[in-house]
């Protein structure tokens, strides 16, 4: 199953095994070499605290309005955690970066990111074009795949991935078969 990003953030989470005080989503890290989520955030690091999350191996399912784990166990420090790669960073960092073409053309901002919930993988940046387009064309989507650069203010796709990229994903011209 596909989801974005932006639906999983303020999840709650259920634990099967016994009760869990009450969490929910913060954020989502992801792996920038691997195009996976790694773990779901559900305490932000503070000064004296690690920045908890679980691993995305221990989500056993998706629901529609929770994430469901086994236990408390499945929650764990960031910090140090074997399961986290170094180059991870999480994806709200890239909710309104600048996406361009290696020639530099801009495409639009990241508004979300869709993902497969089984295997985590990073699949579509979700790219406002503007109110005015999202609202006629909706909003196009970009495939995630190698390569994939980011400086501090953009993503950099390749002339290979924007020919891929799907527009027309709704809107109104759709809504009313203007096509």
């Amino acid at each position: 199953m596909i989801k974005k990003a932006s639906e999983i953030i303020g999840l709650p989470i259920i634990c099967l095994n016994e009760n869990c005080k009450f969490m929910e989503i913060k954020d989502l890290i992801y792996s920038q070499s691997k195009y996976k989520i790694e773990a779901l955030v559900i305490q932000e690091g503070k000064y004296f605290q690690d920045r908890k999350a679980i691993i995305f191996q221990d989500v056993i399912k998706f629901e529609e309005n929770s994430i469901i784990i086994l236990n408390k166990d499945s929650i764990q420090s960031v910090k140090n955690n074997s399961n986290i790669c170094d180059e991870s960073s999480v994806i709200e960092d890239l909710f309104g970066i600048e996406v361009t073409v290696e020639g530099g053309f801009n495409i639009g901002l990241v508004q979300d990111i869709t993902f497969e919930t089984l295997s985590g993988k990073l699949e579509h940046l979700v790219v406002t074009e503007g109110i005015f387009d999202d609202l006629i064309e909706g909003r196009p989507l970009i495939p995630i795949e190698n390569p994939l650069y980011m400086n501090q203010n953009s993503l950099i796709i390749s002339s290979n991935s924007s020919e891929k990229i799907i527009y027309n994903t709704g809107g109104l011209k759709r809504i009313l078969s203007m096509e």
